[in-house]
């Protein structure tokens, strides 16, 4: 028997119908809420750890509290406000209440995120505690602490003597005593006036008791010793150790000597065994000995504060470099890092077709979505930190022809990007720079004509650009200070004459003549700054304070209507001018986007949902649109005339992205397997990925706004709700496999919900899809005990931990567990490493029953693919053997037999192994939406597959891959797809199309069950799929491509997502504007790790097959000059020569496309005359409806054949010239 060392991962998990959390008792019905990870944005200043200790709260500077999943590392909840920061943080009622200290206490309902009351304490609230038996909260403020009722919210008492702020605060044990900590005072009137000193009262008579002096510096902690309160334990920013007090006396006993920096904190664990101090690093010492046991470190900055879990097994800490983290004590282990994933967004712009949106904000990179596909395809990314090292895109624009990105950022640089590339074009660098950093560009705009762009900066200036060169042409300055000394100008606008109208906040409006750089007209008169210009530059949208806006008349100087209730507004107009679109920037009190008629100042529509401010806002080209972004982290798209939302696009620091409608339907990036998304119920987090069975809808965005051509449209599905809940089984593993018994024995409680399939999972890979005896019919069962025999299971690798999985289900089936993270596996001290073998299976059919769906490359793409992998793998040296099987037209026929023996052939792989799949010719979906995807075979003889029998034998479904997969041993696997959908050939070429919805979706699905890396590529037909001037389908010449050097790693590795990664780039650059060509998906193992395919040196890449770019050449058409139809049938017979042509090779000089229409085709066309047997034809080559050559040729009307053969060599001369 193999030697297991086995890591059990049991992912027991939390069930939900839409509805409600579950815990260890019943929550209360909650609307599931979609969250963001957006951790905080600043300096983290505080922590608690929640009562049950599944829970942290932190506080920051970015004027937010954040409720953290201790399991998960995930957000649950925000709690924003609109003042400053956030200096302290506590729990209240048994966990049930978070309270939150800025310059008040304000208490939220952790639930519904409330607030049930603010404790005015005229002073900041640096420190917080509640006492013991949770009914008193201890706040500080200026001078004294406060004690209040945490039940009727009246303050009890007043501690008053300290001269200075009070800056710490703590609760003894009983709670019949407080004490206090002294710190710097912050009012004007005692300025500079220091206490350091610390005080014990009487909680109840408001009496000092006793006073503790020595430190030298405010006090940042103290903290009572567990159980009976004898000695005190304080820190203080004085440079100094932490020192420990006897109570009764108020003498220093003790100090823990060796913290570095600042002390900002210092506590015992829960039963006064140890003490931590939160220096930098955090250090944990013996209480009684007083000697260091072990330090934590992984924080890049100064720590604030430290927490223990109430049983004192974790340690929380949170730190100015804006994460919090969650440690083992015993270990010193990082068990979760508690962090945003995801940035607030300042800017927002629609493209002039409406197929793409370009977003940006504080992760200082532009996004571009394809509203088509739903995806983001590219992030622009360059721009530097500004004053005060601010990081941020102020302001964005796109190029009338969408060639171009235009950014403006607080690095005081604007930047041109090529859309499509992500490339730098230009750095448009004059608004200059203080003491503080750059000067922030705060709006940007291109000319009609795209040649140049208009900037607007903090320097009091605006400035005109060359496109092409980047050089400054014009610079237009003159506008002044407001009372706050700010002279930023924006917005700035070209007008329809050309010239050019700014803004400051000096509250004029001034137009410029661009050549002279003067000033023609001056608009002024009203109170406050410009926030938007209407297109035609005659009115505008003025903020004249933080609660009212109105629509100005510029030439007439008056006010037409006015807003007062949305507070701290931003605005834009719609293209005709006719409507505006005004956000709110307030945290609380509004977070509304409101949509108004610009003439008479009615408000059309509004619209509600975003949780935090808003920013910016556009309309869409059409302007049935509009989207805002705001500092929850989300654009949101909404329909102007019903006032819903449509879609949610998110995108997050690790490049992934997600879209989500308002029924809880979502597209993301790997099938919704992301760290910066997930659902809240209650108080637990539900990854996207656990919904996906239900709610995964692959091209959403398109799909929403009518881009998408799929005829699948959007599937129906249950709306989120508060309708209750389903629970998962709680699962238990009652005995871990071991090797003497590889056994593993698993019981799940009905909890409600009932028991639904359990899958088993070795390695990442499924070895049971359902491992309850009778199936469904346990599916009631209250109990229900399983053993999964793992005995000689050819996916565990001797020697090496083995992550085992438990996934249960609820009996609907539709939501799964969520994994805890699956452990690296480790090599054993004791067995040597195993070197791999690569097992492929290379498959590609173009020649199928008949003719009516032969395809031209297929079969040779997966023979040049076969070739390239064999040079690789056997210029990899780690291999011990090399294995490649091709079923091909040239090799062995592809049809099932032959496929299903290749498989029983890939089983000899072993675990350790490598295992590549390669499928290239037609691939359909059939079934709809819920459907299933299948690969054609070589007996195919039609797309249609409605007879199952016919079915079973002609194609292979995505189901029966995966099974067939999962039988191969191998734990490193790759399949690539590079299919075509003849089937869709009603689709326009100049469509562009996805990969289909159920396409995706049974691929994921075998991606999930499989752990392998899966790439798909698809065209929505047989011309997209063959109109290629390389001559070959564009996945496969990417990855050849990208095998010749552009995807290779260091010393020439092949490796499996660097090459997938350079495909999924490339071919859409290849495609041009070959619509039915869609950007190929990739879906990767969660948790797995990249391979490497083979190695390849110089030599080796110059052996691998690349087509040539050739001219693409479409049908003909002829006809009899005095007929005016081709009675002779003469244009089919060029048609063949050319086809003859085509498929020559990947030495043919010509590509033949089947079609009519196509970008940048060349095409012939012609007449002929017969007289007698003579046939005169007259030819005409053209090319973009430009003439490019005409010719003339004659032959015998009994020898047409050989005379369309000299139509097309003569052609073939014509294009060679022009190509």
């Amino acid at each position: 028997m193999k030697e297991l060392k086995l890591l059990l991962v049991v992912l027991a998990a939390i069930l939900l119908v839409p509805g409600i959390a579950t815990s260890a008792e019943p929550a209360a019905p909650s609307t599931p809420k979609l969250m963001p990870q957006l951790g905080h944005d600043q300096r983290l200043a505080s922590v608690a750890f929640s009562p049950t200790g599944k829970q942290v709260l932190t506080g920051g500077n970015d004027a937010a509290a954040v409720l953290w999943d201790n399991a998960t590392g995930r957000e649950i909840r925000r709690f924003e406000i609109d003042r400053n920061s956030v200096w302290s943080v506590a729990f209240a009622a048994e966990g049930k209440q978070a309270l939150v200290g800025s310059w008040k206490a304000d208490l939220f309902d952790i639930q519904t995120g409330e607030i049930l009351n603010s404790f005015d304490t005229h002073g900041l609230v640096s420190a917080m505690a509640v006492s013991p038996d949770g009914t008193q909260l201890l706040l500080t403020a200026t001078n004294a602490a406060s004690l209040w009722d945490l039940r009727t919210y009246k303050r009890l008492q007043r501690f008053e003597g300290n001269r200075s702020a009070i800056s710490s605060v703590a609760f003894s044990p009983d709670g019949t005593q407080v004490v206090t900590g002294g710190g710097y005072n912050p009012t004007n009137e005692t300025r500079g006036i220091k206490d350091f000193t610390i005080r014990l009262w009487n909680a109840k008579t408001g009496k000092q008791q006793q006073q503790f002096v020595g430190h030298t510096g405010a006090i940042s902690s103290v903290s009572f010793s567990p159980p009976d309160g004898k000695y005190l334990l304080s820190a203080s920013r004085d440079e100094s150790v932490s020192r420990l007090w006897d109570v009764s006396t108020g003498l220093e006993v003790g100090q823990f000597e060796g913290s570095s920096g600042e002390s900002t904190g210092a506590i015992f664990s829960p039963d006064g065994r140890y003490v931590v101090t939160s220096s930098w690093p955090i250090t944990l010492w013996d209480t009684a000995t007083k000697t260091k046991v072990r330090e934590f470190e992984g924080h890049e900055q100064e720590v604030a504060a430290v927490a223990f879990s109430p049983d004192g097994k974790q340690l929380v800490s949170a730190s100015w470099d804006k994460t919090a983290r969650l440690w083992d004590v015993q270990t010193n282990r990082e068990l979760q890092k508690l962090e945003g994933r995801a940035y607030s967004l300042s800017a927002v712009a629609f493209s002039g077709d409406g197929r793409r949106i370009l977003t940006a904000g504080t992760d200082n990179k532009a996004h571009l979505w394809n509203a088509q596909t739903g995806s983001e395809v590219q992030r622009y990314e360059g721009h530097g930190k500004g004053q005060y090292g601010y990081v941020d895109i102020r302001a964005v624009a796109l190029s009338a022809d969408d060639r171009l990105v235009l950014t403006g950022g607080y690095d005081g640089t604007a930047r041109l990007w090529y859309a499509g590339t992500g490339e730098e074009l230009q750095v448009l660098k004059g608004h200059g720079k203080d003491k503080n950093g750059y000067y922030a560009v705060r709006s940007v705009a291109f000319s009609a004509d795209d040649q140049q762009v208009l900037t607007g900066g903090d320097d009091g200036t605006a400035r005109l650009w060359d496109v092409k060169t980047g050089k400054q042409l014009h610079l237009f300055k003159g506008h002044g200070e407001n009372r706050y000394n700010s002279s930023s100008v924006g917005p700035v606008a070209f007008l329809p004459d050309g010239r050019v109208l700014t803004s400051g906040q000096d509250g004029t409006a001034r137009v410029w003549n661009i050549e002279t750089e003067q000033e023609e007209q001056r608009f002024d008169g009203w109170e406050g700054e410009i926030i938007a210009f209407s297109p035609d530059g005659k009115t505008a949208m003025i903020r004249a304070d933080g609660h009212a806006a109105g629509l100005w008349n510029l030439e007439a100087r008056r006010q037409d209507w006015r807003i007062t209730d949305q507070p701290y507004v931003s605005a834009v107009f719609s293209s005709n001018g006719k409507q505006v679109l005004t956000m709110s920037g307030s945290n609380i009190s509004d977070k509304t986007a409101r949509l108004w008629d610009a003439v008479t100042g009615d408000e059309l529509q509004r619209f509600e949902g975003h949780t935090a401010s808003l920013s910016a806002g556009t309309f869409s080209p059409d302007g049935s649109k509009v989207l805002t972004v705001s500092n929850d982290r989300t654009t949101r798209i909404w329909d102007t005339k019903s006032g819903k939302e449509l879609a949610r696009l998110l995108s997050f620091d690790d490049g992934t992205w997600a879209v989500v409608d308002s029924f809880g339907r979502f597209d993301a990036s790997n099938g919704g397997d992301i760290d910066g998304l997930h659902w809240v119920v209650g108080l637990e987090p539900i990854k996207l990925s656990q919904l996906k069975e239900r709610y995964y809808e692959p091209g959403l965005l398109g799909k929403v706004l009518k881009l998408n051509v799929d005829e699948e449209g959007l599937r129906e599905v249950e709306v989120f709700n508060d309708s209750g809940i389903a629970l998962f089984p709680e699962v238990t593993v009652t005995h871990d496999p071991s090797p003497d018994d590889p056994v593993l024995h698993v019981r799940l409680e009905n909890r409600g919900g009932g028991i639904g399939r359990v899958q088993i999972l070795v390695n990442g890979k499924e070895v049971t899809e359902d491992a309850r005896p009778r199936g469904p019919d346990d599916q009631e069962a209250t109990v229900l005990d399983l053993e999964v025999d793992l005995t000689n299971s050819p996916l565990m690798i001797a020697g090496t931990q083995n992550a085992i999985e438990v996934v249960a289900y609820n009996a609907a089936g539709y939501l799964a567990s969520r994994p805890r993270g699956r452990p690296k596996a480790r090599p054993s001290d004791t067995q040597p490493a195993v070197a791999p073998a690569l097992w492929a299976l290379v498959v590609g059919v173009s020649e199928y029953r008949g003719n009516n769906i032969d395809l031209n490359y297929a079969a040779k793409d997966a023979d040049d693919f076969a070739n390239a992998l064999r040079i690789a793998a056997k210029g990899h040296r780690g291999f011990k053997e090399v294995n490649i099987k091709t079923l091909t037209d040239s090799t062995t026929p592809a049809t099932r037999g032959n496929l299903e023996a290749a498989f029983e052939w890939l089983k000899q792989a072993k675990s350790t192994d490598i295992l590549v799949v390669y499928l290239a010719g037609h691939g359909i979906t059939w079934g709809g939406a819920e459907g299933d995807y299948y690969y054609l075979l070589r007996d195919a003889s039609s797309m249609e597959l409605k007879d199952k029998a016919v079915r079973g034998q002609v194609a292979v479904s995505s189901r029966e891959l995966t099974e067939w997969i999962k039988a191969v041993p191998a734990l490193k696997q790759a399949f690539i797809l590079d299919t075509c959908a003849s089937g869709q050939a009603i689709l326009s070429l100049t469509a562009s199309r996805s990969v289909s919805a159920s396409q995706t979706r049974s691929l994921d699905r075998m991606k999930d069950r499989t752990g392998m890396f899966v790439l798909a590529g698809s065209a929505a037909d047989a011309v997209s799929y063959e109109a290629s001037e390389y001559g070959q389908g564009l996945l496969t010449y990417s990855l050849l491509e990208g095998m010749k050097g552009p995807a290779l790693g260091i010393d020439g590795f092949v490796d499996v997502q660097k090459l997938f990664s350079h495909a999924i780039d490339r071919v859409p650059q290849l495609a041009g504007d070959l619509g039915g060509i869609q950007q190929p998906r990739l879906s990767v193992p969660r948790g797995g790790e990249s391979f490497d395919v083979g190695q390849l040196q110089a030599t080796d890449r110059n052996q691998i097959p690349l087509s040539q770019k050739r001219p693409l050449v479409l049908r003909t058409r002829f006809e009899d000059a005095k007929l005016w139809r081709d009675n002779l049938k003469f244009g089919d017979k060029v048609n063949g020569a050319l086809r003859e042509i085509s498929s020559s090779g990947r030495e043919a000089p010509l590509v033949f496309v089947e079609t009519d229409e196509f970008s940048n085709a060349y095409r012939l066309a012609g007449r002929y005359s017969v007289q007698g047997e003579l046939v005169e034809v007259t030819v005409k080559v053209s090319r973009e409806n430009k003439e490019i050559g005409t010719f003339d040729v004659q032959g015998q009307r009994t020898a047409l054949a050989h005379l369309a053969s000299q139509v097309a060599q003569q052609m073939q001369r014509i294009v060679r010239k022009n190509h």
